[in-house]
Order: C-alpha cells, then sequence, then structure tokens
C-alpha cells in the first residue's frame, strides 16, 4: 500500500511542478516588451544636399540644433555634435503644421514650416494607434539654405527620405 500511496506523490508532484512551471511562464511571458515596429513613432525623414550647378552631392553639417515647436512652447530640441548628412524628427500630433528651427553653428538659422493632412493608424491592438502625415505643404526662410523638394509626401513608418533639403 504504501508504494501505491508513494506512487500517487509521484504523479502528483509532477503535475504540481507542470502547473506551476506553466504559470510562472506565462506571467514573466506577459512581461515582455510590445514587438511594436516603430518604438520612436512616425518621424519625418530629412537629408542635406548641395548643387553646384554640374551635380548633385550629399552635404554635411557639424554642431547642428534642430529646434521643433508650434506656436511659442518647443517641446523638442535634438543637437548633433559630429558630422550628420540626415536628421529625423517627429511632426505635431495635434497641429496641422510644425514648425522647425536648424540652427547651423550658432551662427545663423533656418526656419522650415510643414503643413500637412494627418490620419490615425492602429498599429496593432497591443501597440495602439500612430498619427500618418501627407506633406502638402513647405515655407521656409533662405539663410542658408536654398530650397526643399519633397521626394515623399507620406509619412509614416518607412525609413526613407521624405524630404531633400539643398544649400
Amino acid at each position: 500500500m504504501s508504494s501505491v500511496v508513494t506512487c500517487f506523490r509521484m504523479i502528483f508532484l509532477k503535475k504540481y511542478i507542470f502547473i506551476i512551471s506553466i504559470a510562472f511562464g506565462t506571467i514573466f511571458q506577459s512581461c515582455e516588451e510590445l514587438p511594436c515596429e516603430n518604438k520612436n513613432g512616425v518621424q519625418l525623414n530629412a537629408g542635406f544636399y548641395s548643387y553646384n550647378g554640374v551635380a548633385i552631392s550629399d552635404t554635411s553639417f557639424y554642431n547642428l540644433t534642430l529646434i521643433l515647436g508650434n506656436d511659442d512652447a518647443t517641446y523638442y530640441i535634438d543637437s548633433y555634435q559630429k558630422e550628420t548628412q540626415a536628421i529625423s524628427f517627429p511632426l505635431s500630433m495635434i497641429s496641422d503644421s510644425s514648425r522647425v528651427i536648424l540652427v547651423y553653428n550658432t551662427q545663423s538659422a533656418d526656419t522650415i514650416i510643414f503643413y500637412y493632412t494627418k490620419s490615425l493608424h492602429l498599429e496593432s491592438h497591443a501597440c495602439g494607434f500612430d498619427e500618418f502625415f501627407e506633406i502638402t505643404e513647405i515655407k521656409t526662410t533662405t539663410h542658408q539654405l536654398d530650397s526643399i523638394w519633397i521626394r515623399n509626401d507620406q509619412v509614416d513608418y518607412g525609413k526613407g527620405e521624405h524630404i531633400k533639403i539643398y544649400y
């Protein structure tokens, strides 16, 4: 009789350990980071170029500061201390325009105003919504920059360049 009781205890113990391990696995799996496509949200990608009358070439800037804000409230500042040929930044989700100020070596600056339409996009139930943008117009000062070309007016999760800034 004692061997039957020992056998039942072993079976119960194995099932108990199995159930506990499944419970812990489920708990720890639910604490994993969400597999969201783009954790930084939707970003506008811009590249810097120059035209010498014959060919277009990449242009680099040192000590570039990007200030992004609407109205009088600045909500995003990024400083590039190294050489940079491209920048990425978010557009405002509460307005139909965003103002970007590019400060070159703290000596001069250009202001770019992006106008766009917004559309809400459901990434997934786990990751929620993100705002996509369609650029409709760009206005700019020309202190250092010459012009801007809209290469892709659809600003979404794509990693490609949306605008080209010419100097």
